[in-house]
Formats: structure tokens, C-alpha cells, sequence
């Protein structure tokens, strides 16, 4: 069964290529079987890391979004309390 499927590359794109020929009705509907099992597995892979990417990306996000608040809220602190200074007494 193994050697019935690979994948092949078309134009940058991986393909997965099943080769069907001179199989039995019985080898057939195993095969089907086999590799729709394989396509779901592989879609549901898919999503987990677009997921995963998307989560990650937002959350880099809020942090930059926080780096650049706090440095604002530093900035204006500076310009409404200006630099603090030490009691010379």
C-alpha cells in the first residue's frame, strides 16, 4: 500500500498522488480508506498550526502594542513630573 502513495512536487506545490491502477475492488476500498484517513489527519494538522500561528502572531502583537504604550507612558511622565532629582539636604 506504501508504495502507492507519495507525494510529488508540481510548480512549488507538494501533491499527494495515489496510484490506483491494477488494484483489486478490495485493495481499492482499502486504499480509500486509507488515504481519506490520511487527508483528514493532515487538514486537521493544518488548522492546530494556523491556529497556533494566529494565536502566536496576536500575542506578539499585544506586546508590542504594550512596549509602546509603556515607553509612551514613560515619556509622558517625564513631561508632566520632569526628571526626579535628589533633596540636596
Amino acid at each position: 500500500m506504501t508504495d502507492r502513495v507519495r507525494f510529488i512536487t508540481h510548480q512549488g506545490k507538494s501533491i499527494l498522488l495515489v496510484d490506483l491502477s491494477h488494484c483489486s475492488a478490495v485493495e481499492l476500498e482499502k486504499a480509500t480508506r486509507g488515504i481519506l484517513s490520511l487527508v483528514e489527519y493532515v487538514v486537521h494538522l493544518t488548522h492546530e498550526f494556523l491556529r497556533k500561528e494566529w494565536l502566536f502572531q496576536n500575542v506578539c502583537a499585544v506586546f508590542s502594542q504594550s512596549g509602546k504604550l509603556i515607553t509612551k507612558a514613560r515619556y509622558k511622565q517625564e513631561l508632566r513630573f520632569g526628571v526626579c532629582r535628589t533633596n540636596p539636604l
